[in-house]
């Protein structure tokens, strides 16, 4: 490459804001149908003769208009794909980067020097909230979008495959041009969309128009914080490249939350190339659209298939298949791990392994590996509860309780039996309903000498050393029985019965000066001189 071929890169900007400009002077659909006489061009946009003339022939040799005549221009083919009503136009693309999209592209030092996009720094907020408010640029972002969709359907719809799926969720689908082929494809099913407050207006004016808005339901959140409604088919499309590696993972996850067995999600993405094929057309093409997510979005980044299936898998899915698409997507079919497979994995990943916000160290929980290895945790299954029936899930830990008891153990260390219960369909509710169950049978739980947790991706309950970290967050709900433990200290020592019968467990062993952790010596100590003295000792179940 020379220093010219260079120069054309770096003067490439300037042919994007002649495109932009052409289309900001609405002369792409102007000039749709004929050839057209710059006089003419000149009175219907109310333009500079001269400087018009000077623009359409730049333009024509970039070959999007040619003129065919002394002062007469027609389009090229690929001035018509920047007609608004031509399919896959380029139109609304144009018009964002003629907005404040490009802008943020103008900042792109300022997001290499500090990693955080340029957009929030000429905006002062993030690019989703600010259409929130601009329902006009909102409504080029999702014809931008619409438009790459007809690149990409035939695709999709056949790595979908003919077997139409009951319900499809489309998880921020905007204005619902995804789901309406999704519908219109498979005459039985329903539709959801979960998208901002904002897109439900011209998401519902669109299956009004194709006559889908019986099958079509809108339902309103935020898909970062809030529950994916449940389907067996769940559609991502280009979302993930929006967002960091955390916030991506947690969408995934609440994907497959929502997936039921033999669900499953598909997940549309760019993806970079896994070779050093500099000069392949494909890996421009993704070299750009990564700078642009720079530009826009905190941690935003197109992710190879490698990176996209470490995500998945962590995420609780698996890849069932890929398919290439126009334009450089591809579509990645993911199917939830087998719940026990999901737990096991937490259990590897997150509670044998240390973690800096635990406020010590050694693993998040120092039980699970030595009953991993002793074989003593048995894992069962409530696969149909949501745990909004408070009356119901009682009964329901009330009989794992029983279960537990009940159970032969091949060890017989006791601190090592746990009875672990997997509710993979407990909703948001029913995990705030499970929060509260735990709460109410734990003082009649510790009188029978028995400890449980809950554990679910809301779970609030903070390490004991450190009460700014959600200890308890797990990838799909579940409660774990075992027996009452020595550290337990930290856990019971605000209830005046929960204290009283691990006092009656454990009391021996800190009068006799036999517990080294202060921590637990001190909330110990606490709690005796609050709740009676007198009724503290007792006899140490492992003197």
């Amino acid at each position: 490459m020379t220093a010219e071929d260079v120069r054309r890169l770096i003067y490439g900007q300037i042919v994007s804001k002649a495109v932009q400009t052409f289309v900001l002077l609405g002369l792409p659909n102007l000039m749709r149908d004929a050839e057209h006489p710059l006089e003419q061009l000149t009175r219907s946009v109310g333009a500079n003769p001269t400087s018009l003339r000077r623009l359409l022939r730049a333009l024509a040799a970039f070959r999007i208009v040619q003129e065919t005549a002394h002062d007469t221009f027609a389009l090229e083919p690929l001035g018509h794909q920047l007609r608004s009503d031509t399919p896959r136009t380029a139109h609304p693309t144009a018009l964002l980067a003629a907005n404040l999209v490009g802008q943020a592209w103008d900042g792109m030092a300022h997001a290499v020097r500090t990693g955080k996009p340029a957009f929030e720094e000429i905006t002062g907020t993030p690019f989703f909230s600010y259409l929130s408010d601009n329902p006009p640029l909102r409504s080029i972002f999702d014809a931008s979008q619409a438009a790459g969709l007809h690149a990409e359907l035939p695709g999709i719809l056949t790595a979908l495959g003919p077997t139409p799926p009951r319900v499809a969720v489309d998880v921020g689908g905007g204005d619902g041009a995804l789901l309406e082929h999704i519908l219109t494809h498979h005459p039985g099913t329903r539709g959801v969309l979960l998208d901002r407050p904002e897109s439900r207006e011209p998401a519902t004016a669109r299956m009004k128009r194709a006559g889908l808005a019986d099958r079509f339901t809108f339902h309103a959140g935020d898909f970062l914080t809030d529950d994916v409604p449940t389907g067996d088919l769940v559609l991502l499309r280009h979302i993930v490249h929006d967002l960091g590696d955390n916030d991506a993972a947690t969408v995934l996850r609440a994907c497959a939350h929502a997936l039921p067995p033999g669900g499953r999600l598909a997940l549309i993405e760019m993806a970079t190339p896994e070779t050093d094929a500099h000069q392949d057309e494909l890996a421009r093409d993704t070299a750009v659209m990564d700078l642009y997510m720079m530009c826009l979005f905190a941690g935003g980044r197109e992710r190879s298939t490698q990176e996209m299936t470490e995500l998945l898998h962590s995420s609780g899915l698996d890849v069932a298949n890929r398919t290439p698409l126009p334009g450089g997507a591809v579509l990645t079919l993911g199917r939830p791990h087998k719940t026990e497979e999901l737990v096991t994995e937490w259990f590897r990943t997150y509670l044998m392994r240390d973690h800096p916000e635990l406020g010590r160290p050694g693993p998040v929980c120092p039980f699970v590996e030595p009953a991993h290895r002793a074989g003593t945790i048995a894992i069962e299954h409530a696969e149909h509860i949501d745990g909004e029936n408070p009356t119901e899930l009682r009964r329901l830990i009330l009989e794992t309780v029983a279960k537990f008891h009940d159970r032969t153990w091949d060890h017989g260390n006791k601190a090592l039996h746990s009875l672990v219960l997997v509710l993979p369909q407990l909703s948001r509710a029913g995990c705030q309903q499970l929060d509260q169950t735990q709460a109410d049978l734990k003082p009649e739980l510790a009188t029978r000498g028995l400890m449980m947790g809950q554990f679910h991706k809301h779970c609030a309950e903070t390490a004991a050393r450190n009460h700014t970290f959600p200890v308890s967050q797990s990838p799909v709900p579940l409660i774990a029985i075992r027996n009452m433990a020595l550290h337990d200290i930290l856990f019971l020592h605000h209830d005046a019965r929960c204290f009283h019968a691990y006092a009656e467990r454990f009391g021996n062993r800190f009068a006799k000066g036999g517990v080294a952790d202060p921590l637990f010596v001190q909330h110990y100590e606490r709690a005796a001189a609050r709740f009676r003295p007198d009724q503290t000792s007792g006899q140490d179940e492992t003197a």
